[in-house]
């Protein structure tokens, strides 16, 4: 049986525990309260110092790839510097190597004093008889085509060419053209004086430069092309004074040539050689050749006026304004050409090597076998390739007429 008393007693210390504990913690709040903070329960959490953590890594990553690029952008501008660098150092190099060789070809062992410059033109008109001009003409046309060859060969494979050089190479044309490379005799052939040597070498360094050392040797095939052999001999048959024969000579290069292999020809072709063709003085013996070359080939001309015509070639067709051939003993003409037909007969077989061709009206194009065309204007042109099919046309469908003449030996 218990004690009631006792029983009492125990009931009473754990109630005044119980309050002694709140008291406690009341006492606690009020000094934290007092303190001037607020109990609060805890904020941060693993999972939110991983996610800092994650994301400072992610800035950290993101600087070290634009580190990485502006590096790399800047390793490039250096190698763009250091490339441009190496090019000046080279351009520099071979400028160099340019200027000294144009200084060193201008120089000659001259006398000292002015330089001797080139002769005026005779103006006055020529007394000399036809036979003996076409035979002068040819001569020095024949000696030039020698010295070119020459110096062709020799820029070719050298890479350059002096004055000293150019020299001794007409020395050695006008040798196989049966002169004495020195006296009296030769005249003029000898060629320009130290000046106009000196302009001619940096024309031909110039070029050298721009299109290699081996681009006069394709020159002077199309120099050599008898067709522009013709063409300039007729041309400076036709003039009357040395003034109008070196303009005959220039102008019967635009067709032919580019403009810097017609600025070499015409330094190298000296105006003292138009004054020796058309002077009455004898300066050489020109009787070796056939003085009547210089007679201009008679001609039989042809005129037609471009006509609408619709090329198919499988699927496709396209529409010009195209020469109608017509089909007789001159003009062999189709309609068909490979896999291509035309609604009208705007081929012909024949072969218009030697014709001279122009435009009268318009321009238009002569489409030369299968690889080559030609753009005619109002001047006249002389077909210098072999053809096995020949086209006239204004690819644009605008109208022209043309005009083609035959020689009648050929």
């Amino acid at each position: 049986m218990s004690d009631p008393t006792l029983q009492a007693k125990i009931t009473t210390v754990v109630s005044a525990m119980g309050t002694n504990t709140g008291e406690v913690i009341d006492a606690i709040n009020a000094l934290t309260a007092a303190l001037g903070g607020t109990p609060t329960a805890p904020t941060i959490t693993l999972a939110d110092v991983t996610a800092a953590l994650g994301t400072s890594n992610l800035i950290l990553a993101a600087i070290r790839s634009e580190q990485a690029t502006q590096a790399t952008a800047a390793l490039s501008v250096l190698n763009s510097i250091d490339l441009s660098l190496a090019t000046m150092l080279e351009n520099n190099a071979a400028n160099t190597k340019y200027i000294l060789a144009a200084l060193y070809a201008t120089f000659c062992g001259c006398a000292t004093g002015a330089l001797p410059l080139a002769p005026p033109l005779i103006v006055t008109p020529t007394e000399l008889p036809p036979d003996e001009k076409c035979q002068r003409i040819q001569f020095y046309i024949s000696v030039f085509t020698s010295w070119l060859s020459k110096i062709a060969t020799y820029t070719a494979a050298t890479g350059g060419i002096t004055s000293d050089v150019l020299g001794t190479l007409l020395a050695l044309a006008a040798t196989e053209a049966g002169l004495v490379a020195s006296g009296a005799e030769v005249g003029s052939v000898l060629g320009p004086p130290g000046v106009v040597v000196g302009a001619i070498v940096s024309l031909i360094a110039g070029a050298v430069y721009l299109v290699g050392s081996a681009f006069l040797n394709d020159y002077i095939v199309d120099f050599n092309s008898p067709i522009f052999q013709s063409d300039l001999l007729n041309a400076l048959y036709a003039a009357n004074s040395a003034e109008e024969g070196q303009v005959a000579f220039e102008n019967a290069l635009v067709p032919y040539f580019s403009a810097v292999p017609a600025a070499i020809l015409a330094a190298l072709w000296w105006s003292q050689w138009s004054n020796d063709i058309y002077s009455t003085t004898p300066v050489i013996d020109a009787s070796a050749f056939d003085s009547t070359l210089c007679v201009p080939p008679e001609l039989e001309c042809y005129e037609f006026v471009g006509e609408s015509v619709t090329m198919h070639t499988g699927s496709s067709e396209a529409t010009f304004v195209g020469i109608v051939w017509p089909n007789d003993a001159v003009f062999v003409a189709t309609d068909v050409s490979g896999a291509t037909t035309a609604t009208g007969a705007i081929w012909t077989t024949i072969d218009i090597y030697g014709w001279r061709l122009r435009a009268l009206t318009g321009t238009c194009t002569a489409f030369l076998n299968t690889d080559a065309s030609h753009a005619l204007d109002g001047s006249q042109w002389t077909c210098d390739v072999h053809t096995t099919l020949v086209s006239v046309l204004n690819t644009s469908n605008e109208a022209f007429s043309l005009e083609i003449c035959r020689p009648l030996e050929l």
